[in-house]
């Protein structure tokens, strides 16, 4: 159990550190292609590190839905809960200190940049609410599935491919959705960068606490009617 609570701690806090921070420490050079690359590779890499660990889930919904599933149970589930908090806790502080230390040094104040990068915090400014939670449902719906799917052992697939196929996933869902509501599909990834950043990231995360969880049920529901309907055939 130890190795698989340090497998989530590490991989989540890597996700903080990496994935918010990589539009964060680019500045002006960032742009969404390089933030679809950055976190594709970001969670393949992980994936591939820790996924002999713990699963390599790094999110609330996932271990929810394996518990749903039954492929987790519920104990080792809060336990994965606790540690990934954790681990979103202690990434995105790095990412704070890193990232304070950056502004200062550039002459710019805490407070103008806050207000300028809300701490790479995922919002939705361009859609409604309505419309926002629901491409937040449909992007966490797909990952799920595709979660799901990989696991499924007739596919035999390697860890390798596993990993490189999560990638993919996350590149097509960011350049997808990152310009909508900045593809969260984690509640983790969006609750600390908005804690920190406040203001308007903090009116809109409760979106992110709920709509994930919803997509990654829809997703459950979706996956077991496809493979009852298959075994049917």
């Amino acid at each position: 159990m130890k190795r698989n609570l340090i497998g989530e701690f590490l991989g989540t806090a890597l996700l903080l550190i990496f994935g918010t921070g990589l539009s964060l420490f680019m500045g002006p050079h960032a742009d969404l292609l390089t933030a679809a690359i950055g976190w594709a590779v970001t969670l393949a890499l992980l994936v591939y590190l820790f996924g002999p660990l713990s699963g390599a889930h790094f999110n609330p919904v996932v271990t929810l839905v394996m518990m749903i599933n039954r492929t987790l149970s519920i104990r080792t589930g809060v336990s994965y809960w606790l540690a990934q908090l954790a681990g979103g806790l202690f990434g995105e502080l790095l990412v704070v200190t890193i990232y304070r230390d950056l502004v200062a040094r550039q002459g710019q104040s805490w407070s103008s940049a806050l207000q300028t990068s809300h701490l790479n915090a995922t919002m939705f400014p361009n859609l409604s609410t309505p419309v926002a939670f629901l491409v937040e449902v449909l992007l966490t719906a797909f990952l799920v599935m595709v979660v799901l799917e990989l696991g499924n052992i007739k596919r035999n697939l390697t860890h390798g491919q596993v990993s490189m196929m999560i990638g993919v996933t996350i590149f097509v869902l960011v350049m997808v959705g990152g310009d909508l509501t900045g593809t969260s599909m984690n509640p983790v990834r969006s609750l600390f960068p908005a804690l920190f950043a406040g203001g308007d990231a903090t009116s809109m995360l409760w979106l992110y606490l709920i709509a994930p969880f919803v997509g990654g049920i829809f997703a459950l529901v979706l996956y077991r009617t496809g493979q009852k309907l298959m075994a049917e055939i």
